[in-house]
């Protein structure tokens, strides 16, 4: 008598009946997960990176910031419409560093104005002056600013070199 081991039966898998899965594919478990971070990532990381626009006003009771009380008759008639108004500091975003907008977040009055005094890297922002005092601000600063809107809508400093951010006391 031979003292042979008795194998276990083999049990074969048809591949082509696993969801998602074809001939030479990665498991339907990984891509379950890949979708489960996809979903994770709309869900959670997108909607907390949306703010208003630069230049955009924001309040809690849908009100418009008055501009028209603020605008003035530039003294070179091709600037279009200009601002000058004074306010407080509650943000300062210094996304110019890594190629995104620098914005100053304003109160003025009951409002919040967005005003950007630097645009990153592109397009180039004509005016180094009031960049450099943008970037010197921090929360709680009173500050004036002379500002047109640029071609998209939103209050800058970079298109003329006349348009300044000063310090007030």
């Amino acid at each position: 008598m031979t003292n042979r081991r008795k194998e276990p039966p083999r049990i074969s898998f048809h591949t082509d009946l696993i969801p998602f899965r074809r001939s030479g594919s990665q498991p339907a478990s990984i891509f379950r997960l890949f979708l489960f971070a996809v979903v994770v990532f709309l869900i959670v990381i997108l909607p907390s990176g949306c703010d208003n626009f630069p230049g955009e006003t924001e309040n809690t009771e849908d009100k418009i910031w008055p501009v028209d009380q603020y605008l003035i008759t530039p003294e070179d008639d091709n600037k279009g419409m200009v601002v000058k108004f004074e306010g407080v500091v509650i943000e300062n975003d210094l996304g110019c560093e890594i190629d995104i907008s620098c914005v100053l977040s304003l109160k003025v009055d009951d409002y919040t104005v967005k005003v950007i005094y630097h645009y990153g890297e592109f397009p180039r922002c004509d005016n180094d002056e009031a960049s450099i005092q943008g970037m010197s601000l921090s929360e709680g600063d009173s500050v004036e600013v002379y500002a047109g809107f640029n071609e998209e809508g939103y209050l800058s400093t970079c298109e003329s070199q006349t348009y300044y951010i000063k310090t007030i006391h």
